[in-house]
C-alpha cells in the first residue's frame, strides 16, 4: 500500500524532532527545580487544608465526579510524596 511513498528525512524536521522533545524536557526538569524551592511545611499546610475544606475526596476512584476528575490515585501519590517529604 505504501510502497511507492518515499522516505525522506530533511534536516529541518531531523532538527525540529530532536529540539522540542529536548526543549520540553529541559523546561519540566526546571519547573520540577523550582518546585523544590517550596517549603515542605507550606505544602503539608495546603494539603491538610484542602482535606479539612473536603476539597480532596477520601476514595481514589470516584465515578461521575466533575469537580476531581474519575481517577483520584495520581493526585493521592502525589500529595502522599509531598507529606512524606515535609515529614523528614
Amino acid at each position: 500500500m505504501y510502497d511507492n511513498v518515499p522516505l525522506s528525512i530533511t534536516k529541518k524536521s531531523l532538527l525540529l524532532g530532536l529540539t522540542i522533545p529536548l526543549a520540553m524536557s529541559l523546561l519540566f526538569f526546571a519547573l520540577n527545580a523550582v518546585s523544590l524551592a517550596v517549603p515542605p511545611e507550606a505544602i503539608a499546610r495546603n494539603l491538610a487544608t484542602s482535606f479539612a475544606a473536603s476539597q480532596i475526596p477520601e476514595t481514589d476512584y470516584s465515578h461521575y465526579d466533575t469537580a476531581h476528575g474519575v481517577n483520584q490515585y495520581n493526585e493521592c501519590l502525589i500529595a502522599e510524596m509531598a507529606v512524606l517529604r515535609a515529614a523528614r
